[in-house]
């Protein structure tokens, strides 16, 4: 990152934003996403599902992979 993050800033959006508001942010990010796993000593790099990258789960945000939905 070239440009110095405005702490103050992000904190103040991140404070005055809905839960279902950050969910949306999430999804538009989507794409730049991508979780490592670690199986059998082997790392492999999923990106997020397409359909339902990330839903409210409760008050939590769940996370969807690739393969989420596959098994």
């Amino acid at each position: 990152m070239s440009k110095k993050i405005n702490h103050k800033k992000v904190i103040r959006f991140f404070n005055n934003s809905t839960p279902e508001e950050l969910c949306y942010l999430i999804y538009l990010m989507a794409d730049k996403i991508n979780v490592p796993i670690k199986r059998k000593g082997v790392t492999k790099v999923l990106g997020l599902d397409q359909d339902y990258p990330v839903i409210m789960n409760g008050i939590c945000y769940q996370i969807n992979t690739e393969d989420f939905f596959e098994k």
